[in-house]
């Protein structure tokens, strides 16, 4: 397995994929227009010649008074086919290298509050609950946990 930045071409494979999960539907449009962010993170997994997974996110501004950087997580998916094999992990841990080189202090996400197995492989890669938003998600309706992490300069592997 590989992994490497999204390109245009693979937008509708990024789509399918989303969709077919039930994440939080992103147009290709939506797609489309975060390439062209210069503080996008796209990433792709690809194994044997197939879109295995992907994750976007963002640098933006920080949450503290350092001045420094935060990052998001919008949409982390892994095929179903894929799943419990590392390619999560892996998405994750090259994610998080490159807010670590970016210089990002703390990075955020929301997960649905009833979606266990995704808060417990947030959980293993140390990120910690912060805050919860009633209501957060629609179809279905379920409340969305803020979870946030922490990065030290120093940090080593995080998976």
């Amino acid at each position: 397995m590989k992994l490497r930045p999204l390109k245009i071409e693979d937008i509708d494979h990024v789509v399918a994929l989303a969709d077919g999960l039930g994440l939080s539907h992103w147009s290709q449009r939506d797609y489309a227009a975060e390439l062209k962010r210069s503080d996008s993170y796209m990433t792709i997994a690809v194994s044997q010649g197939e879109l295995v997974g992907f994750i976007v996110g963002r640098r933006v501004p920080g949450s503290g008074r350092s001045g420094g950087f935060d990052a998001e997580i919008y949409n982390i998916a892994v095929d179903r086919k894929a799943q419990r094999k590392g390619v999560g992990v892996k998405l994750l841990s090259g994610f998080l290298e490159k807010c670590q080189h970016d210089s990002v202090e703390v990075v955020w996400l929301d997960v649905r509050e009833n979606n266990d197995a995704a808060r417990a492989f947030y959980e293993r890669a140390g990120f910690e609950p912060f805050d919860v938003r009633r209501n957060f998600y629609t179809d279905p309706p379920d409340s969305g946990i803020v979870m946030q992490l922490a990065i030290a300069k120093d940090q080593n592997k995080f998976l």
